[in-house]
């Protein structure tokens, strides 16, 4: 730990009266818009003339430390109020200038005070390169910032506006974004004329805005391919190639995308590779198995897994930010909050709406891991009523 200067008392007069010679001189040859600064740090640099007397008198180790200690406080307090250009001119040039006026030098003691003076200078360096990297820090913590907060207004763009209401089922979904937005998105939709309702959640590699941005391609391409659509399939096949032809070859989207028939209680899915996605029909759980791989990797065919739904049947599609999620206690952190317990939550609550269960899925992962490290999202699909 630095020491403090030594006292004025333990100087003799002649150096006091030298000291008070050096900095009055120094703040007579100051320009005028410098002398306020100059005046708040009259102390600091009085204390910084009496280090400048031990390196006369034999510089030590311990000096030299106290010399830098002092200098770099005093570089801080003026790149606060001016720049490194201004803290070498007159805090450093301005000084060595008055203390030359003052001091006789000779031999030895001329290369002692250039010592000292190369030490405060290493010191006015420092402080200004670790201002530099404080404002760097900061300004990239601000693009950052802003750049997280597009990608998040983004994603609630996409989410969808209005749910259906329709006799006999439910739709509920649900979206946590992490610190650092990442890609999930999930959506549902009516087109009364074709008694269909399309559903679908999606998973983007990636994070921030870039991820955001891709996300929302998917769902404008996937959904601009429905009308005269013969299949759902056929919509993955055609969002696939403009994903393959169009975007960088290190993308990739996970997706379940489905055509739900309200009247006869049929429902189509196409899995993109993506899980968890199951159902759990009659108490017992299955799950929607890939039907063809991960959107953007490659030309490809899909298939479809075509379900009857009865009352009480459910369809979960679940993004790998609640299952991937980790224990938040210290003792169990490579725990994961799992498919299993997921699937078991579900099976528990079978009787509640989609909503409330949607809920308490959530909120169970949220107490589970604490802060997402990454987007929790979920869907729900559930046939209430004949």
């Amino acid at each position: 730990m630095a020491r403090s200067p030594s006292p004025l008392t333990d100087l003799s007069e002649g150096v006091i009266l030298q000291e008070e010679k050096i900095l009055a001189a120094w703040l007579g040859i100051l320009p005028a818009d410098v002398s306020a600064l100059a005046d708040s740090l009259s102390e600091m640099i009085r204390d910084l003339l009496l280090l400048m007397y031990e390196y006369m008198g034999g510089a030590d180790a311990e000096a030299a430390e106290d010399t830098h200690h002092l200098a770099y406080r005093v570089a801080q307090r003026v790149l606060e109020e001016a720049d490194y250009h201004a803290l070498i001119a007159y805090f450093r040039d301005s000084l060595q200038e008055a203390v030359v006026g003052y001091t006789p030098l000779a031999g030895e003691r001329a290369l002692r005070i250039l010592s000292f003076f190369n030490v405060t200078t290493d010191a006015y360096w420092q402080a200004h390169i670790d201002g530099l990297r404080k404002t760097i820090r900061h300004q990239f913590r601000e693009r950052l910032s802003n750049e997280l907060r597009v990608a998040k207004r983004v994603q609630e763009r996409l989410l969808p506006k209005v749910i259906p209401k329709i006799p006999g089922w439910e739709f509920a979904g649900r979206l946590v974004p992490a610190l650092e937005v990442g890609g999930d998105y999930w959506s549902v939709k009516q087109y009364e004329d074709d008694g269909i309702v399309t559903c679908k959640l999606a998973d983007v590699t990636g994070h921030g805005i870039g991820a955001a941005i891709l996300v929302a391609a998917v769902k404008f391409i996937s959904g601009g391919f429905y009308r005269g659509a013969p299949s759902p399939a056929w919509v993955m096949e055609r969002t696939n190639h403009v994903l393959v032809v169009e975007t960088p070859s290190d993308i990739m989207v996970t997706m379940v995308y489905g055509w739900i028939a309200p009247a006869s209680g049929e429902v189509t899915l196409v899995n993109a590779g993506h899980a968890p996605a199951f159902v759990c029909q009659d108490g017992q759980v299955a799950a929607v198995p890939p039907t063809g791989p991960a959107l953007g990797l490659l030309e490809s065919r899909y298939s479809e897994v075509r379900l009857q739904f009865q009352p009480g049947d459910i369809l979960v599609l679940s993004s790998d930010g609640i299952v991937e999620a980790r224990s938040r206690i210290p003792s169990r952190l490579r725990e994961m909050f799992g498919a299993e317990r997921l699937r078991e939550l579900i099976c528990d609550h079978v009787d509640l709406p989609a909503d409330v269960l949607a809920d308490r899925v959530i909120q169970a992962a949220v107490e589970f891991s604490g802060t997402p490290n990454d987007d929790m999202s979920l869907m729900i699909v559930k046939r209430s009523g004949g």
